[in-house]
């Protein structure tokens, strides 16, 4: 994939896809993000290491603010399933709204209900004998 140009030098070092290579230029100095990594010009590289001393923003991790650890972080694959399931299992055990809305399989986000969503269990009404 560095022959075909698709992956760039972020930060840390790491490669980045080229749907996300402008995110580096939010601090640190800019750079040309056509220059491969295969190229490896001096420069380059130096200013792409100069972009590795600036960890990325708060905001663009996907982890705001871990109930457990109160850290902001990057959480990928299965590591971010678990942590949306123990997150409405969190809520279901506090009995909070947004969980119980999960439990009962309804919408959580204030949607409207009355006309919309009656797909799913049915709930009929029994004939008299």
């Amino acid at each position: 994939p560095i022959d075909s140009g698709i992956f760039y030098l972020g930060p840390g070092g790491v490669s980045v896809h080229r749907n996300n290579r402008h995110l580096p230029r939010t601090r640190g100095p800019r750079h040309d993000h056509d220059q491969r990594l295969a190229d490896g010009l001096q420069d380059t590289l130096r200013t792409f290491l100069c972009l590795c001393d600036h960890p990325p923003s708060s905001w663009f991790l996907n982890r705001k603010k871990d109930y457990k650890d109160g850290r902001f972080s990057q959480v990928v694959s299965n590591a971010l399933d678990m942590k949306l399931r123990d997150d409405l299992e969190r809520l279901k055990k506090i009995r909070n709204h947004r969980g119980l809305r999960h439990y009962w399989g309804l919408r959580v986000r204030g949607q409207h209900t009355k006309t919309t969503g009656r797909r799913g269990k049915t709930v009929g009404v029994s004939k008299k004998r």
